[in-house]
């Protein structure tokens, strides 16, 4: 989840591999910096994050957690 800040950050998630802009597994991206994904059944292995500026952003705060 990310939030707070300025300007305009998206998030993008892929298993098992960095995320691109054009090869991801989810995204979010919404005017501003409210920005969650939610993964409802979670394979084992590893999740790669990324955040990338849509526009410039500063002091975005960012939260990962597994439940």
């Amino acid at each position: 989840m990310c939030n707070g800040g300025t300007g305009d950050v998206d998030v993008y998630v892929r298993f098992g591999d960095y995320p691109t802009k054009r090869d991801y597994d989810e995204k979010s991206a919404h005017d501003g910096n409210q920005e969650q994904i939610v993964i409802d059944k979670p394979r084992y292995g590893r999740y790669y994050i990324v955040l990338y500026g849509y526009s410039s952003y500063d002091e975005v705060g960012f939260e990962a957690e597994f439940r």
